[in-house]
């Protein structure tokens, strides 16, 4: 665990009735580089059709416009599209991702 997430799980255990209303301090392009870093690189694409490589090519030049537009609350996540597919055999079904669904 980095050490900037090593101090915000101190302080949310110090203050476990508290919200944790802002972390913008500890938005640093290091810590984003890191966070890159630890991506499943064999992950599905996300919902804008980029792969964690392809992500990966453009990060340097996008990182600074990225942490700006998170911290003055411009930066907008795409939603999220949840499915399920149904396990073979069985009636039960298990959370599946965006080619699975689509096949």
């Amino acid at each position: 665990m980095s050490t900037i997430q090593t101090q915000i799980t101190e302080i949310a255990r110090k203050h476990p009735n508290e919200g944790l209303t802002s972390l913008n301090q500890y938005l640093t392009e290091e810590w984003m580089q890191e966070s890159y870093r630890q991506l499943r690189k064999r992950a599905a694409a996300g919902v804008d059709g980029k792969t964690t490589e392809a992500y990966g090519q453009e990060l340097e030049t996008r990182l600074p416009g990225l942490i700006e537009e998170i911290k003055t609350g411009r930066y907008r996540a795409l939603p999220v599209r949840r499915g399920y597919i149904p396990k073979p055999g069985k009636d039960e079904k298990r959370r599946g991702t965006l080619q699975q669904l689509a096949s």
